[in-house]
Order: C-alpha cells, then sequence, then structure tokens
C-alpha cells in the first residue's frame, strides 16, 4: 500500500513538473511528433515574443530537436532558450534571424546543422555545449557580430565556411586556425613548399580548410584525428603526399578532389566508406590501399585517377557508386569479388585500359554505362545470376569479340553493347525464357524483335521488328539482308554503321524510326521494295507515301520533286554529303535533318520553306554561307548552331522575335539574332568562324 502511494506521488510530481516546464514555454510554438512518435521536434509556429523559451516537455514527451526551418527568419527573436532536452539543432533552425542576440547551446545538445544561424548578425556570442560533436555547414555563416565563440573539445567536425563571415574569424591571424580541436582553415595565402604538421591532440579537419591551398605539399595527421571533412584538400595540386592517421573514421566528399600530385595513399582500417569525389581527378595517383574496413565506395570516388594501374577491392565491400572509377585509363585490371551486390551505373567508364572482368555471382544488375567506352577490353564474365544489363551497359567496347548472355538475364537495355564493333559472335545460353540467339543476333522471344546484332549477323527469316539501336555503331558491318518478316525498324537501328554501302527496306516494312540509319556515311544506295504501301524511294530518298516526307536519305541523294517535308534526323551524320538542293514544295525542315553533315558546304533552299527546326544544320561546319528566303517564318534553336564556317547569311523576309530562337539556345552562333531583329531584312557577316560579332551589309 505505501509503495502504491510512492509511485503516486512521484507520478504525480512528474506531471506537475511537465505542466510547468510546458507552461513556461512560449505560446503560439509549433511541434511535430518525431522518433516514431517518441518525441516531438519544435518550430515558430505563431509567436510574436523576441524572448523565446522552448519547453524540454510537450504533451508529455520530450522535446528533443529545433526543427529544420523551424525559427527561419524570425527576425522578432532576440533571445532563445533552449532546454536540457534538445539534442539537435536543424538545418538552417535559425536561419537569418537577424535579431538574435543570444543564444546558450546546452550540454545535451550533439550536433548543430548546416546553416544552423546563418545571417544572425546580432549574435555577438557563443557558447557551444560540451556534449556538440559536429558543427555543419555554414553554420554561423555571416553572423557578422559574432566575436567570441567558444567551442569545446568534444567537437571532431566542423563543415565547410561555417564561421566565415564573422568577426571571430576576421580578428584571427594568417596561417592555420584552430577551432576547439578542430584544424578549421588557412587564412591568407600559403607560401609554397610547406608542409603541415597539426598539433597534438587535433580531432577533426573542418570542411574546405586546406582547399586551393596549391603550396602545400606535405601533411601529416595526427593519431588524435578522427575526422577529414568534406573537400579539406581539394585542389591542392602540390600536395604529394599525406600521411592519414590510424583514427581517422571518417573522409568526407571530395576531401582530396584534385589533388593532382598525389601519388600514393593508404585509407587507414577504422574508414567503412569511401565518400563520393574523395580522390576524384587525382590523375597523379598510382597506388592506393583500401582496407578490409570499407564496405562501400561511393559516386565518382576515383574518377579521373589516369595513374592508377590495379586497384584491390576488399571483401567487405557490397557496393561500388556511379562513375567510380570512371577515366581510370591506366587501369588494367580489377577484381571485384563476392561480397560486391551493386554496380552504379558508369562505374568503370572510360577504363580504356581494361582487357578483361569479371562480374561475381553476388551482383544481379549491371546499371547503364558501367563499362563504356572500355575499348581495351577483350572478355567479360556475365554471372548466370545477372538478370539485367543497362542501357549502354558496354557501348564502344571495341575490343571484345564475343559475348554470352547468361539464362538468368530478363532485360537488355537498349544499346546496351553499341559500338563494339570488333564483336564476331553473340550467344544466349539454352534456358533462357526471355531471350535467344540465332544468327549471331540476339531475339526477343516474345515479339520476334532483334534487339542486337553484331557485323556477322544474318537476320533470321522469323524476326518481325528491329529495335532500337540494334546494329547502332557496328561500323565494319558492310552489308545486312532485311528479310520480308521485318514490319518495323527501330529508332538509330542502324545508326553510326559507317561501313554499310547499301540498303533495301523490304515490302513488309510499315514503319521507319528516327534516325535508323544516321550517321550510316558509307551509304550510296537506298532502295525500297516495290510493292511497300508505306513508303517509296527515288533519287536514293526513302519517302513516306501519306505525308511525303523525306524520312531517309545518303550522301548521294537527290531530293525529287513531291516531298513536301524533310524528315527528323533524315540526313543526319552525312559526312560525304557535299551539296544538297532542297526542292520546289518542301515547307519544313525537321530536327537534325542536315545534323552535323560536316562535309556539307551548299544548301539551295527554295522559297516556300516556311520553318526551319531545332538542329536543322547544327554542326555543319563546312557550310560557309546560307540563304534564308522570304518565305521562312520561323527558325528554331540550334538550327544552325555549331556552324563555325558560317560567315554569311542573307535574311530575305521577316521573322519575329517569338519565331527566331526564342531559348538560350541560340539558332545560329554569336549575335546574329539579335543584329538581325534590330536591323531586319539583309546581308550579316562575321570575319570567320570563331567570331560572336555579326555585321549587317
Amino acid at each position: 500500500m505505501k509503495k502504491m502511494s510512492f509511485l503516486a506521488i512521484m507520478a504525480v510530481l512528474f506531471l506537475t513538473a511537465a505542466a510547468v516546464a510546458q507552461a513556461q514555454s512560449t505560446p503560439g510554438l509549433a511541434f511535430r511528433l518525431i522518433n516514431n512518435n517518441t518525441a516531438y521536434e519544435v518550430g515558430k509556429g505563431t509567436i510574436t515574443a523576441a524572448q523565446v523559451i522552448i519547453p524540454a516537455v510537450y504533451e508529455g514527451k520530450p522535446v528533443t530537436a529545433i526543427a529544420a526551418y523551424g525559427f527561419l527568419d524570425y527576425r522578432n527573436m532576440t533571445s532563445v532558450t533552449i532546454p536540457g532536452s534538445v539534442t539537435s539543432i536543424g538545418n538552417s533552425a535559425f536561419y537569418s534571424c537577424s535579431g538574435l542576440t543570444s543564444v546558450t547551446i546546452g550540454n545535451s545538445v550533439t550536433s548543430i546543422g548546416n546553416s544552423a544561424f546563418f545571417g544572425c548578425r546580432g549574435l555577438t556570442n557563443v557558447t557551444i555545449g560540451n556534449s556538440v560533436t559536429s558543427i555543419g555547414e555554414q553554420a554561423f555563416y555571416y553572423c557578422s557580430g559574432l566575436t567570441d565563440v567558444t567551442i569545446p573539445d568534444s567537437v571532431a567536425s566542423i563543415g565547410e565556411s561555417a564561421f566565415s563571415g564573422t568577426a571571430w574569424l576576421n580578428n584571427r591571424p594568417d596561417g592555420l586556425v584552430y577551432a576547439g580541436k578542430v584544424a578549421y582553415i588557412y587564412k591568407g595565402t600559403m607560401p609554397a613548399n610547406t608542409s603541415i604538421v597539426l598539433l597534438d591532440g587535433t580531432k577533426g579537419i573542418a570542411g574546405s580548410a586546406f582547399s586551393g591551398c596549391s603550396g602545400l605539399t606535405g601533411v601529416t595527421i595526427t593519431d588524435s584525428l578522427t575526422s577529414i571533412g568534406n573537400a579539406a584538400f581539394s585542389n591542392c595540386s602540390g600536395l604529394t603526399n599525406v600521411t592519414i592517421g590510424n583514427s581517422v573514421t571518417s573522409i568526407g566528399n571530395a576531401a582530396f578532389s584534385r589533388c593532382t600530385g598525389l601519388t600514393s595513399v593508404t585509407i587507414p582500417n577504422r574508414v567503412t566508406s569511401i565518400g563520393n569525389h574523395v580522390f576524384f581527378d587525382c590523375s597523379g595517383l598510382t597506388n592506393v590501399t583500401i582496407p578490409s574496413s570499407v564496405t562501400s565506395i561511393g559516386i565518382s570516388a576515383f574518377y579521373g585517377c589516369s595513374g592508377l594501374t590495379s586497384v584491390t577491392i576488399p571483401n567487405s565491400v557490397t557496393s561500388i557508386g556511379d562513375a567510380a572509377f570512371s577515366g581510370c585509363s591506366g587501369l588494367t585490371s580489377v577484381t571485384i569479388p563476392n561480397s560486391v551486390t551493386s554496380i552504379g551505373d558508369a562505374a568503370f567508364s572510360g577504363c580504356s585500359g581494361l582487357t578483361n572482368v569479371t562480374i561475381p555471382g553476388s551482383v544481379t544488375s549491371i546499371g547503364k554505362e558501367t563499362f563504356w567506352n572500355c575499348s581495351g577490353l577483350t572478355s567479360v564474365r556475365i554471372h548466370d545470376r545477372v538478370t539485367s544489363i543497362g542501357t549502354q551497359a558496354f557501348r564502344d567496347c571495341s575490343g571484345l569479340t564475343s559475348v554470352t548472355i547468361p539464362n538468368s538475364v530478363t532485360s537488355i537495355g537498349d544499346a546496351a553493347f553499341e559500338g563494339c564493333s570488333g564483336l564476331t559472335s553473340i550467344t544466349v545460353v539454352n534456358g533462357n525464357t526471355i531471350y535467344r540467339s540465332e544468327g549471331n543476333c540476339v531475339i526477343e522471344r516474345r515479339s520476334n524483335t532483334l534487339i542486337l546484332g553484331i557485323k556477322t549477323s544474318i537476320i533470321p527469316g522469323n524476326v518481325t521488328s528491329i529495335g532500337n539501336s540494334a546494329f547502332s555503331g557496328m561500323t565494319d558491318l558492310t552489308s545486312i539482308t532485311i528479310p520480308n518478316s521485318v514490319a518495323s525498324i527501330g529508332h538509330y537501328a542502324f545508326s553510326d554503321c559507317s561501313g554499310l554501302t547499301s540498303v533495301t527496306i523490304p515490302g513488309s516494312v510499315t514503319s521507319i524510326g528516327v534516325g535508323a540509319f544516321s550517321g550510316c556515311s558509307g551509304l550510296t544506295s537506298i532502295t525500297v521494295a516495290s510493292g511497300n504501301k508505306v513508303y517509296r524511294s527515288e533519287g536514293n530518298c526513302v519517302i513516306e507515301r501519306s505525308s511525303n516526307t523525306l524520312i531517309l536519305g545518303c550522301k548521294t541523294s537527290i531530293i525529287p520533286n513531291g516531298v513536301t517535308r524533310i524528315g527528323n534526323s533524315a540526313f543526319q551524320g552525312c559526312s560525304g554529303l557535299t551539296s544538297v538542293t532542297i526542292s520546289n514544295g518542301v515547307a519544313s525542315i525537321g530536327d537534325s535533318a542536315f545534323y552535323y553533315c560536316t562535309g556539307l558546304t551548299s544548301v539551295r533552299m527554295p522559297n516556300g520553306v516556311t520553318d526551319i527546326y531545332a538542329d536543322a544544320f547544327s554542326g555543319c561546319t563546312g557550310l560557309t554561307s546560307i540563304v534564308i528566303p522570304d518565305s521562312v517564318t520561323r527558325i528554331s534553336d540550334r538550327a544552325f548552331g555549331d556552324c563555325t564556317g558560317l560567315t554569311s547569311v542573307t535574311f530575305q523576309g521577316a521573322i519575329t522575335s517569338a519565331d527566331f530562337s526564342i531559348s538560350v539556345y541560340s539558332a545560329f552562333p554569336g549575335d546574329l539574332r539579335e543584329k538581325y531583329l534590330a536591323g531586319g531584312i539583309g546581308t550579316y557577316t562575321r570575319p570567320n568562324g570563331s567570331s560572336n560579332t555579326w555585321t549587317k551589309q
């Protein structure tokens, strides 16, 4: 009975204390449940008071956080009392509270978020409690009145620009400035050939602490250090050696990015992840040791480390991020352990020195562009647990000669093997329920769509569709027979097959995608079989019957009368085309119609053309002059973009500003649009292709 009375008394006391704490808080504050409804975070709500008191308890639950943006731009506030229950101050919590003059951060707070007190110009001093371990980026940025900051020894991590723009920092002498136990920033210009030895007891290096210090050649990191901030040594091009202490557990994003002089680095065995861009563009790096403590390699972690020749990924690593080793052109071998379950997009793209790779059974998906432009890759083993091969996964792996698709694969993205011009054999393992191989082609069973062909392919007679980019980039393909079973040819199906000299479209084809033969610069003959009800051929052009649209031409084409439109990408990449006369009756020239016809030197455009669409003549570098007839009423974005040889343009009619490339992508190089809109009809010239200034003659 006495025990029950004691518990009852304690409950009453607790409720009374909570009620008192809540009663002392500023009316109008907003509260939101967090942490599975066990606690509250607080924001300004509808308060108008200058002196803000935040309660420790609200409705019987502790208030543990100041919400991100919680008091954003609340300029009436002059002081705030943060109770001992609060453990975190969120990002931008007191952003631009310019009237705030006093704040005490209690001993319970462990983290201060990014921009938490950004622009609090009235703050003159801040005492940070001794439980805080991290201060976020720009936490006190532009607190111009802040002259005194007390930072406890507990702080090991300080973000970039945390105290920039404060009187406290401005008053520090040049050289290495410490904030508590953290090497905060090197102030002033660092002399050449400087080597830094951090003070004993240093716990962290702040974000961007030495960023851009080209005079830094070496740094010794003490064993007390646990944290290296984001971009801490970025762009320290003179840094040749760095010793990372064994106590370091965290290396921030871009910590050593563009340290081009760095040749070797050993990552200590307490680090569990290599962050994004950590060694980005460290082109001099030839050796790196990744310890078995590391479980993940971040986005672009070693991007552009062209000097790296080999790397051993330990069995502890489970994920390799997007573009992690992209552009490591010197990398000749890499072992991907069975622990890896995820390889990011473009992870090894541009590793042109890589000769062979085995994808382990733990990996179920090969992302898009994963091995793009690994031109030295001669063999690849895809394990039988892989279920998907992403878009352009092996694009431009010109050294590959054979590929076997395991029976586990259920998805192959567009252009997965585009530009693999060395392929002579491609096989799908028997038992694959989605794909089959025949005649060195990969065919989707359900739709009988040919999704991948190579230079030795013979298209089977049961194929009904040639998929998007199916033969794209097969430069050694010299001839192909499309059987009468084929009804559709997909977008860019044969794009950049530069060795192809002739093509016959059978009578069965009813659909030809955009750019189906773009970049086939060797084409001299294009024929549509008689009896085709959708297309016809004339003058080495393919013309859609119903609309009289020319959808495909080549370097020997003569545009026939009766054509009313030049279709999208019709002549795209026909580098051998030197001159073109657009026939009377053509009213519009479609998107990318003559895109990068680099040999084109002469274009005759009839009066009657009204629309020149986006990129129509973009990249026609051989074109030196053009006459725009008075019938033209619209010129779209980049219509003549990258026409670097173009020095004379004659406008014979009026085009309104609304119909003349209104976006940032100008129809012509330089200031021609502006000059024409001001000067009207006439001839405009520039002295050379590199000049951006046009003059009316």
